[in-house]
């Protein structure tokens, strides 16, 4: 008997993907339906007996990394463990050298709690090489980037990879504050770049969003989830929009959070243990905006209020940018919502 996950397999394969055609051609075509066409393609996804779901027939051998913050270190360490061969890129070589060096010192410690065996590591590092010129990077198989989310650097990044990539390579964006259709703009060929949206903390996250744009083809969305479950994570399709799901949702517990201290409704503190007793032991608003940065939240929530054009449901908060003007920003502070001492 067919399944109803092979029903909504083919129904997602034949249609979904050429949805912007179908729709132009169907004006009539409620939102309702679109909907619907929309939830059968991530339902289809997630399912575990999918194509894309296991993706054993796409090879992926050579990465690129573009930008080697927190996020990109813990990519090269879980890519370079799975033993594929990772390309870092910076146009300073003392830099690519000292991320090298942070990367082997995170290993070591991992050796020294005997949770590695120095051959392993061994091995893993040599998966590692450098390289200071975009066009050493057209022969991997995906280009990743996750420099700091500033549009303007991102579109001029991506319009010279797509002009020095071959047409086979994956560019993938990991923005949180903006659009992939945004960052893919200068772009020629649209159809090869897909974002995957990470949550704040990427280790501790078990869900990457992959975010299509409009023009995105099915091919770049199955390299895309490839990469996810390459990373043991599991993968979330959804629609190209400020915030996408995540950042959205985090964006709106900060704000009445914030809302409900500036009205005095409440302190942090008496926040925090509200949602971590009665909602999600896991999250506390307060201490996970400090944990990330207060400056980095207002940032993140400005950039989705002016995408959203200024929504007032998404009006940053002005208790939170008077904390950041006066230097508040949170643990890299050593002051926040909360007080941190030098250990």
């Amino acid at each position: 008997m067919i399944s109803i996950f092979t029903i909504a397999h083919f129904f997602v394969v034949s249609t979904t993907f050429n949805y912007k055609i179908f729709f132009t051609k169907n004006k009539h075509l409620s939102l309702a339906t679109e909907r619907i066409l929309f939830l059968l393609t991530l339902f289809s996804t997630l399912h575990p007996g999918n194509t894309y779901g296991s993706m054993k027939d796409m090879e992926i051998k050579r990465i690129a990394l573009i930008g080697i913050g927190t996020k990109g270190t813990v990519l090269v360490k879980s890519f370079i463990l799975k033993g594929k061969d990772v390309v870092l890129y910076d146009v300073n070589e003392t830099l690519l050298r000292r991320s090298v060096e942070s990367i082997k010192n995170d290993l070591r410690k991992t050796v020294q709690q005997r949770e590695m065996t120095p051959e392993t590591m061994q091995d893993a590092l040599n998966h590692i090489k450098t390289k200071t010129s975009l066009h050493d990077l057209g022969n991997c198989d995906i280009i990743i980037e996750t420099i700091p989310d500033d549009i303007r650097i991102k579109k001029d990044l991506f319009k010279h990879l797509d002009n020095n990539a071959q047409p086979s390579t994956l560019l993938v964006t990991t923005s949180s504050l903006f659009t992939v259709s945004s960052v893919a703009s200068l772009a020629k060929r649209h159809e090869r770049i897909v974002g995957l949206h990470f949550y704040p903390s990427v280790p501790s996250s078990t869900i990457v969003e992959v975010v299509p744009h409009l023009r995105a083809n099915s091919d770049a969305i199955k390299k895309a989830i490839t990469i996810v479950t390459l990373l043991d994570k599991t993968p979330l399709l959804v629609k190209d929009s400020p915030g996408f799901l995540i950042e959205r949702l985090l964006v709106s517990w900060y704000t009445e959070a914030l809302r409900l201290v500036e009205e005095e409704v409440a302190e942090p503190q008496q926040v925090d243990t509200i949602v971590a007793t009665n909602f999600c032991s896991s999250f506390q608003p307060f201490r996970h905006m400090d944990e990330r940065g207060l400056d980095m939240v207002w940032q993140s929530a400005y950039q989705l209020f002016v995408q959203r054009f200024h929504d007032p449901r998404f009006q940053p908060s002005q208790l939170l940018q008077r904390m950041v003007d006066s230097g508040f920003y949170g643990q890299k502070s050593k002051n926040g919502f909360y007080t941190y001492n030098e250990e």
